[in-house]
């Protein structure tokens, strides 16, 4: 069982700790009495936070933080080894693991009216031990892996119409799969299943009902970590050079493909980089993750992207935001960002205390943003609002600087179905409405492409989302 971290709550002696800077702030999420916790996931508004921690007798404990209530030992795994994975956008659904006295892994669902269930009690395929990684958005739909009553570990999808479903592994492949992550509507799963050598190749399956398909790599064996709640982009890992890992993010294109991944890097000014993994990716392409660095620890968690810059660039949490941590810890690893890319939660360690502690870093508003350790403001390509909608939605985007402007409509076939802009605007930001009046049901995907004067189509600002029109 892959626990991270741990927690209780037992007249639980935690200390918050909280600072606030214009509307930006960094939180200490503490303890439940032990040496260690983490944080794995995050609500999209940041009000509630889940993970893992040690509580006062050394045991691993699933944790829900609240703004008012602190840490406290997910209720029903008081008195079980657990931790918590993921949790619905609204913070109302918490998935997880659970470990028995045998070592038996068990796969749950907590919510405040049902409190814990185990996915064993509420049907499916027959299953030995089961391992909870990623939940929808709106809870309905939770991945992970499962041990099959044939001793093979597979990939799994758990819904209330159908219970508990094993996923088909790569052609010809070995039997051995995993899931990691799913998409905000439930329709998009990314992992990694092993080959006919056994190596760990970075997968998708779409709509769980077909074998998992190779996310494209250039070369090397690896994982995919996580999806972006639009399902527009996923971040993972591949081992390359030997034994270098490095970090990367793949962008999908109408009508669905994976454009080539791109490398993350290093940090710039360290020597001798040997690991960059990449954990979670924002609806914008915004990815953290944990590299090499400089601290005692050797590790740093990182931001990387297009912040408030025209190219991508990777950046040490613990520099941009120096003036919240204001010299309490150092931050090591970031685990998840929300779809809006403002809330990040991980794990850093605080010299003061000598433990490894969950943190709640809050960037501030996306629109209102002032982040004095870098530069400009950055082009964004907003959800389109409502979503799914009937016939007509908004679609809103902004650009820091005048650029020329290009934004399609796709079909799921890839292909273009409307044009709302093509032409030169000045710096702002920009609300487009959309009706489809005449088009039919399904899946729609919107591109951004801005450049100054003039489009070419290998370089410039592309930026791509998805919609669902319901008739």
């Amino acid at each position: 069982m892959k626990l991270k971290s741990q927690l209780i709550f037992t007249l639980i002696i935690f200390i918050t700790i909280s600072i606030r800077i214009n509307s930006q702030s960094f939180t200490w999420l503490g303890t439940l009495g032990g040496d260690e916790s983490e944080a794995f996931a995050v609500s999209n508004d940041g009000s509630i936070v889940v993970g893992e921690s040690k509580n006062s007798n050394d045991e691993d404990r699933a944790f829900r933080w609240t703004v008012s209530g602190g840490m406290q030992t997910l209720s029903g795994t008081s008195n079980i080894e657990s931790m918590a994975s993921s949790i619905s956008s609204d913070g109302t659904i918490i998935v997880g693991t659970t470990e028995d006295e045998f070592g038996t892994e068990k796969a749950f669902r907590w919510t405040e009216t049902n409190s814990l269930e185990y996915l064993t009690q509420l049907g499916g395929d027959p299953f030995i031990e089961s391992d909870a990684q990623g939940i929808s958005a709106d809870g309905s739909r939770i991945v992970g892996q499962i041990q099959n009553t044939s001793g093979e570990y597979r990939g799994f999808i758990w819904a209330e119409s159908f219970g508990m479903k094993e996923l088909d592994v790569l052609i010809g492949g070995d039997s051995t799969s995993l899931v990691n992550s799913i998409d905000g509507d439930g329709s998009l799963l990314v992992g990694w299943s092993s080959d006919e050598n056994y190596n760990q190749r970075p997968v998708d399956w779409r709509d769980y009902i077909s074998n998992a398909m190779p996310i494209p790599v250039i070369s090397g064996n690896g994982v995919a970590e996580a999806i972006s709640e639009n399902g527009t982009y996923a971040v993972g890992r591949i081992i390359m050079n030997g034994n270098e890992m490095h970090g990367f993010r793949w962008h999908k294109v109408p009508p669905g493909y994976w454009d080539p991944e791109v490398d993350l890097g290093f940090l710039s000014g360290i020597t001798n980089p040997e690991v960059c993994y990449a954990l979670d990716v924002s609806d914008d392409g915004l990815v953290v993750g944990f590299t090499t660095g400089q601290n005692p620890n050797g590790i740093v968690a990182f931001l990387w992207g297009q912040i408030n810059t025209l190219t991508n660039v990777m950046y040490d949490l613990n520099v941009v935001y120096s003036n919240l941590i204001n010299q309490s810890g150092y931050l090591l690893q970031a685990n998840t960002i929300t779809p809006d890319g403002r809330f990040i939660v991980g794990q850093g360690y605080r010299p003061s205390l000598q433990r490894y502690e969950a943190f709640l870093l809050d960037r501030g508003e996306p629109t209102s943003v002032n982040e004095s350790n870098l530069a400009l403001d950055k082009y964004s390509l907003e959800q389109n609002y409502p979503n799914p909608f009937n016939p007509s939605t908004t679609i809103s985007f902004s650009i820091p600087n005048e650029s020329f402007v290009s934004l399609k409509i796709f079909n799921s076939l890839g292909e273009e179905v409307e044009e709302l802009v093509n032409e030169t605007k000045p710096a702002g930001k920009y609300s487009i409405d959309f009706n489809a009046s005449e088009l039919t049901s399904g899946v729609y995907f919107y591109r951004l492409r801005t450049k100054g004067p003039e489009i070419n189509s290998e370089q410039g600002i592309i930026q791509t989302r998805k919609m669902i029109l319901v008739k």
